[in-house]
């Protein structure tokens, strides 16, 4: 059971969609990015010829979309980051009611079963969509930036000494970008959770996928910015250019934990104990 809804998750249209997407932010990113480097190739080239000043190339680890905050990709990604979640399988359980395709596979398989499976088919490939995106743009940057150990003299980032895993960002920025993807998977399987709880209530497809999108982003409105509520809104705690200092490692591990714990079981008790005579 768990096989075939994982299939169907890679296998749906919602999962093309955050291909595409995917492939547009990634190209968009590295095409501005190699545009900006030629538009101060001339000035870069005076300072140097001019002023005593020391020049330090840019890395991959800086260009890709999880970092580059001088390029609007990055705060496009993060504005789509829960429709991009939701999109694969998230509304699943909706379209399987209209079908009636809940009704006829119950037949053959138990509640706990089908809703599991559906949970970690959801969870799974809102994981991996939420990676998608960076993943290939990084893996785009990396064809023309080098995988360097980042300079902490070029002051071209905002992470400090108080954000979380700061430690690894200048001496090991390999470690550091994929604890941040890992936290970004996290993030990812929670939404597509969430919607698959929203579903066990509303009946609407375009319902399930934007109530999240407005919640996060609401979210981000009230507390972004600002340091000490800044913990509070997802988009601050995944996003790892916009520097939030409040938010720490076991802060965070405890947010996802309690959250998908709660989402999972109020959507399988509802889910196993629900009547469905459709």
């Amino acid at each position: 059971m768990i096989e075939t809804e994982l299939r169907r998750a890679f296998r749906s249209r919602g999962m093309l969609v955050v291909v595409l997407v995917a492939v547009i932010l990634a190209a968009g990113n590295l095409y501005s990015s190699l545009q900006m480097d030629r538009h101060f190739a001339e000035i870069r080239k005076m300072m140097l010829e001019q002023h005593d000043v020391t020049y330090y190339p840019y890395i991959a680890f800086e260009k890709y979309i999880g970092d580059n905050m001088f390029l609007p990709y990055n705060g496009i990604y993060y504005i789509l980051f829960p429709i991009l979640a939701v999109l694969p399988f998230g509304t699943s359980l909706v379209r399987d009611e209209q079908l009636h395709y809940t009704r006829n596979i119950l037949v053959r398989q138990s509640k706990r079963r089908y809703f599991l499976a559906k949970y970690i088919a959801a969870y799974v490939s809102g994981a991996v969509a939420v990676l998608l995106p960076l993943a290939l743009s990084f893996a785009l940057c990396a064809t023309k930036y080098p995988c360097a150990e980042l300079y902490q003299r070029a002051q071209r980032s905002v992470i400090m000494d108080r954000n979380m895993f700061s430690q690894f960002y200048y001496t090991a920025p390999w470690i550091y970008m994929l604890i941040y993807w890992f936290v970004n998977m996290l993030a990812g399987g929670m939404l597509a959770g969430t919607a698959l709880l929203l579903s066990q209530f509303i009946h609407k497809r375009m319902s399930v996928v934007f109530i999240p999108f407005i919640v996060y982003s609401y979210m981000a409105y009230l507390f972004g910015g600002q340091a000490q509520y800044e913990r509070f809104s997802l988009k601050s705690v995944i996003n790892m250019s916009e520097g939030a200092i409040t938010v720490t490692a076991e802060y965070t591990a405890v947010m996802f934990a309690s959250v998908t714990l709660v989402t999972f079981l109020v959507y399988y008790v509802v889910g196993i104990t629900k009547e469905r005579i459709h």
